[in-house]
């Protein structure tokens, strides 16, 4: 048994509902959490099994449905692991990761910004890359910006 899957047998030990899938996506192996118990996966990677970096933390718009995607790494296992989850469209919400990395806060910041995704609990929700007064998310798929911004015309 390799660590990864002593990993997934000690969640599904701890949190016997919360993980809904493994997968092989790409080179590193994928864990599907469920949303409102993503933050205390995290923690329990980060804690038990050594996973102390948050090397990047997106979204990725799919239609249906927001994938959140946690990139992490452990370097004295010099071992990366990705953690994902599913928001609705609707209303993307989740439990800030903050109090699990502090690097989470600018990472949802921008996911933030550019797919409206509400991070309850974080310290400081507001645009990080576009100005204030800007309306919606640009990378969103249903996205489009309105047609004349601060006098500056946009065209399809």
């Amino acid at each position: 048994m390799n660590r990864i899957e002593k990993i997934v047998k000690m969640i599904r030990k701890e949190e016997p509902e919360v993980l809904l899938r493994t997968e092989e996506e790409g080179q590193f192996p994928v864990l599907r959490v469920e949303r409102d118990r993503v933050v205390p996966v995290l923690r329990l990677l980060r804690d038990d099994f050594g996973f102390e970096s948050l090397m990047c933390e997106t979204a990725s718009d799919r239609g249906d449905r927001i994938d959140l995607i946690y990139h992490l790494f452990s370097t004295p296992h010099r071992e990366t692991l990705v953690v994902k989850t599913v928001l609705s469209r609707e209303k993307p919400q989740v439990e800030t990761a903050e109090d699990v990395w502090k690097s989470a806060n600018w990472y949802e910041r921008e996911i933030f910004d550019l797919f409206g995704v509400e991070f309850i609990g974080h310290s400081d929700l507001v645009r990080i890359l576009l100005p204030q007064d800007w309306v919606g998310h640009p990378l969103r798929k249903d996205y489009r910006p309105a047609p004349e911004y601060h006098g500056m015309k946009i065209e399809y």
